[in-house]
């Protein structure tokens, strides 16, 4: 294995599910990256699981989509990006740049360029498995034009008892 140690890699994350990869409707999904203020950009290489065949032995060669930043913290960066899957399900990985150097994110782990190009194993890719109506979030029509109000008092039934 190669050594990984030149980018803060210990903040690369992702989860394929809550708020890092969701359905925004019918035919989008988002999907996001956390990342160290160092990384400089990042692409997400996707496509339909089975574009190479029905056998997960079979090659896969997804297409490249650049990351927009979403949001910059002092720590870190949240990249996103906006996938229509053309079948409802959708296989990803990241491709992340730290000036010269590239990193490969797959669901099993983190992969220098070198390593990634030449390893001759199945690599894990994320998966979206299935863009199900149930998953989009709708809000009720008579909730569009309410105005909600949360109050959280500090402290209730002061006293002793």
């Amino acid at each position: 294995m190669t050594e990984i140690n030149h980018a803060n890699t210990a903040a690369i994350r992702h989860r394929s599910a809550d708020t890092d990869c969701y359905a925004i409707d019918e035919n989008w999904i988002e999907i996001r990256l956390h990342t160290g203020r160092e990384i400089d950009r990042v692409e997400i290489i996707h496509g339909d699981p089975f574009m190479g065949g029905a056998s997960q032995l079979d090659h896969w060669e997804g297409v490249s989509q650049e990351m927009i930043e979403r949001f910059t913290f002092p720590q870190e960066i949240t990249w996103s990006g906006k996938l229509c899957p053309k079948y409802k399900r959708e296989q990803y990985y990241f491709r992340i740049h730290f000036g010269e150097e590239r990193y490969y994110l797959t669901e099993d782990r983190l992969y220098s360029e070198e390593e990634f190009l030449t390893t001759t194993r199945r690599k894990n890719f994320y998966k979206f498995p299935w863009l199900n109506d149930g998953d989009i979030p709708r809000v009720p029509e008579w909730a569009r034009d309410t105005i909600w109000y949360q109050i959280m008092p500090d402290r209730f039934a002061i006293g002793s008892n």
